[in-house]
């Protein structure tokens, strides 16, 4: 059980320094399938290891006479009586035992016997060893009258409830007894594969490794949608997707942009859409609908919007709030501050560890109010005089 526990746990570190890093990754499934490929190895070498444990063959008969000769006969002590088990037909009992030889160091091994008598914790029996290189024992039920005799007059092995193991490896094929070690060299070969698949699909968009070229295909590269020319492309894929222009709200990250468009054309309620990576994805229907009454107030137009103007202010944002490299999401809308006097307003939020600083902007692109940042910042100093 100990090299099996010892194997599992092996395999989980090796998986994790080559696999953890791909948490964040677009390919975390990849660590998905590998640890749960190792996991799955790991507990079929545990069942199969452990099987010898529950199902142990009795000894073949023995020359009692001629074992006692040699000094294979002596006392052990019993620690376990298992569960009874069924094979070809015969009733046979599991019991661990704490072996005392007369030519080698105390033991402990398990043996399967079919018993005639009741065993109980801690009782000193009397057993054979059939070959003194192997630790298989056969239980002499009932025992030679003097051993019988010596075992109750035993008190060593009274106090005596460990030792160390000596399984009985009979039957058990010989690659299955190297199962932890083999556990351990797949968990590094899925390990190292699956990290090295993934690097190669993220080589650079050139697709050149190691100055050749790549002859597998690289991922995708995502979209950084505060470029101009990808927030346009997104645009026009969505509408294409969705057959619709009129949008209530949109919000634009760097690699990700959501939609509450028309369900369709005249429709009186919304859907979300999605765009990641290459491509949009609806995802549903909006979790807030608008009153059938109030939307044609929040409706929108995306084909009468400059979409340059994200990249355009976005570029503003550090020398507005004063918070540089901000982590920053653009919302666009039907106007939500008076100062915006346009069919649509731009709202960014910028935030960092310490400041977080917010700029509206028109339709146009001027930039009309903002508040908080950092200190000292001009959206700072905005807010203060007004």
């Amino acid at each position: 059980m100990v090299p099996v526990l010892l194997a599992a746990s092996t395999s989980v570190f090796i998986v994790s320094l080559f696999a953890v890093p791909l948490s964040d990754s677009e390919h975390r499934w990849v660590w998905v399938a590998v640890s749960g490929g190792v996991m799955v190895a790991c507990v079929v070498a545990l069942i199969l290891l452990t099987r010898r444990q529950r199902v142990v063959p009795p000894a073949e008969p023995i020359d009692v006479a001629t074992a006692d000769r040699e000094g294979r006969v002596f006392l052990a002590k019993v620690l376990d009586v298992h569960t009874v088990q069924h094979t070809d037909g015969r009733a046979l009992t599991a019991v661990r035992l704490i072996a005392q030889p007369r030519n080698r160091p105390i033991y402990q091994t398990t043996i399967g016997v079919e018993l005639r008598s009741v065993l109980t914790l801690g009782m000193i029996v009397v057993v054979a060893q059939a070959d003194p290189d192997k630790p298989g024992l056969t239980l002499l039920d009932p025992p030679p009258s003097h051993w019988a005799q010596v075992a109750q007059q035993e008190y060593r092995l009274t106090p005596i409830w460990t030792a160390p193991q000596w399984e009985d490896d009979r039957g058990i094929p010989r690659w299955l007894r190297s199962a932890p070690i083999a556990v351990v060299v797949l968990s590094v070969l899925l390990a190292v594969g699956g990290r090295g698949w993934v690097a190669v699909q993220e080589l650079d968009t050139s697709g050149s490794f190691f100055g050749q070229r790549n002859p597998w295909p690289s991922a995708t590269p995502k979209l950084d949608l505060f470029d101009p020319e990808n927030t346009q492309r997104a645009v026009d894929e969505l509408i294409e997707a969705s057959g619709v222009t009129e949008s209530t709200w949109v919000e634009v990250q760097r690699y990700t942009a959501r939609f509450d468009l028309l369900t369709g054309p005249g429709a009186q309620t919304t859907d979300t859409w999605q765009w990641q990576g290459q491509s949009p994805t609806r995802v549903g229907p909006e979790s807030l609908q608008s009153d059938p009454d109030e939307l044609p107030d929040e409706l929108f137009d995306l084909t009468t919007i400059d979409w340059s103007l994200v990249g355009a202010l976005m570029e503003q944002v550090p020398e507005l709030t004063g918070i540089n490299d901000p982590d920053a999401t653009v919302y666009i809308s039907r106007p939500t501050v008076e100062e915006v006097t346009t069919t649509v307003q731009f709202q960014i939020i910028a935030s960092s560890a310490y400041y977080t600083g917010t700029v509206i902007a028109d339709q146009n692109g001027q930039v009309v109010t903002m508040w908080d940042g950092a200190p000292g910042s001009p959206a700072a100093e905005w807010d203060a005089s007004h």
